[in-house]
């Protein structure tokens, strides 16, 4: 993984990871704000279902992954800008590890709450 911020991973009870996340640091050089080039990969290192152009970038996107509460299967990664480009808030989007046979699917994305 190219990521040097926002990268965050979550591992079942037996230590076998679930899915992370990153950002594509080619996008984030060519292209610059607004930052939509995070990912989400399953646990084979692919982009999980949906799982791509995350409201995600560099330094100041910390990313944390939950388990959503009362859900054996949901996650929510939540990320946050506080950066001066022009998309700002609190970014979450929720997995669906039951989906692809095990490799999950993210099924809602650009969810924010603005600060």
């Amino acid at each position: 993984m190219l990521s040097r911020g926002s990268c965050a991973s979550i591992c079942d009870t037996n230590g076998q990871l679930l899915f992370y996340s990153g950002y594509d640091d080619d996008i984030y050089s060519i292209l610059g704000p607004p930052f939509q080039n995070g990912e989400i990969y399953n646990s084979q290192h692919n982009t999980m279902q949906n799982g791509d152009s995350i409201v995600m970038a560099a330094w100041y996107y910390e990313t944390v992954i939950i388990p959503f509460p009362g859900s054996d299967s949901l996650y929510v990664v939540f990320s946050t800008n506080v950066s001066g480009n022009s998309i700002k808030g609190l970014f979450y989007l929720i997995v669906d590890m039951s989906l692809n046979g095990g490799l999950g699917g993210v099924i809602q994305k650009h969810s924010t709450s603005k600060l």
